[in-house]
């Protein structure tokens, strides 16, 4: 039997329902569907602002206040997303290092300097793809140098 550190027994409860979920593929339909919503919602959004080879499907000027304002909601939902996610894998992971459920040596702990890092990164990733270079370019070798094993 593993020492669980005076976890209480819904934390122990609560760890092994987290494991259970992250080794399934099935049970992470929350996270395939947001990333799904995301998807769709970038597709609309571009759809509506339009391009220099595609005119705006609901006739929106180019680089106009809609334009903008569309695309600085689009931006504000994905930082909301990124926030909501970085707190509930936060309070997963917390409740995975209390019970030692679940864990391993290169686990990236959302906190601090790791995070920091990590939002670094994805801002540089988000750069470099828009540049036209692969965001792995920049957001792997982070991963690597926090040591997460590739």
């Amino acid at each position: 039997m593993m020492d669980y550190n005076q976890a209480s027994a819904n934390e122990i409860a609560a760890a092994e329902k987290i494991v259970e979920r992250e080794r399934s593929n099935l049970l992470n339909w929350r996270v395939h569907l947001l990333c799904t919503i995301l998807l769709a919602l970038a597709f609309v959004v571009n759809m509506m602002r339009g391009s220099s080879k595609n005119p705006s499907i609901i006739n929106i000027a180019k680089c106009g206040t809609l334009d903008w304002g569309l695309f600085m909601g689009f931006i504000l939902i994905n930082i909301a997303v990124f926030y909501t996610q970085v707190v509930r894998v936060q309070k997963e992971e917390q409740i995975k290092k209390v019970t030692k459920i679940g864990t391993c040596k290169t686990d990236i702990e959302f906190s601090g300097n790791s995070l920091m890092k990590l939002v670094l990164a994805s801002i540089g990733g988000g750069f470099a793809g828009a540049v036209g270079l692969g965001g792995g370019v920049v957001f792997n070798p982070v991963l690597i140098g926090m040591g997460v094993q590739p």
